[in-house]
């Protein structure tokens, strides 16, 4: 008896080492593929007129939605628009869908916001330059 407890007792360090590995390798790809698809998820809600953060960090309007999987944004103002083509995998964030996940949010804890974090969430949007501002020569 003691030489099989012995026996086994060598493959039960392989066998806890095994399955430590694998349980590793487990949490750490489960969470990443959750991940990925939450994101593909929100490029496939990308449609024209949808406020959108790239992963460089400019903020704009998707003017087109391009069949080759690129999208033409607009990072501008009205009065100087500035468009740039990007690659839909160049979306750090769809602004919109934040929006309104936050608004979901919000109305499932059961307290309406105030008006002053609404005007809030309004400025968050709001990507055009103010037109206030002087330039001096």
């Amino acid at each position: 008896m003691n030489a099989l407890v012995l026996a086994f007792g060598d493959y039960a360090i392989w066998i806890l080492g095994i399955v430590l590995i694998v349980g590793m390798m487990l949490m750490s790809i489960l969470p990443q593929r959750k991940r990925q698809k939450q994101m593909m998820e929100m490029i496939n809600q990308i449609n024209v007129g949808t406020h959108v953060k790239t992963i460089g960090g400019m903020v704009g309007t998707v003017k087109e939605v391009r069949s080759d999987n690129t999208l033409v944004v607009d990072v501008g103002s009205e009065e100087f628009p500035t468009i740039i083509v990007i690659d839909k995998m160049g979306i750090y964030s769809n602004l919109d869908a934040l929006v309104a996940q936050q608004a979901a949010k919000e109305a499932k804890q059961g307290g309406a916001t105030s008006k002053d974090e609404s005007d809030t969430q309004t400025q968050r949007l709001d990507i055009s330059p103010s037109d206030d501002r002087e330039i001096d020569e």
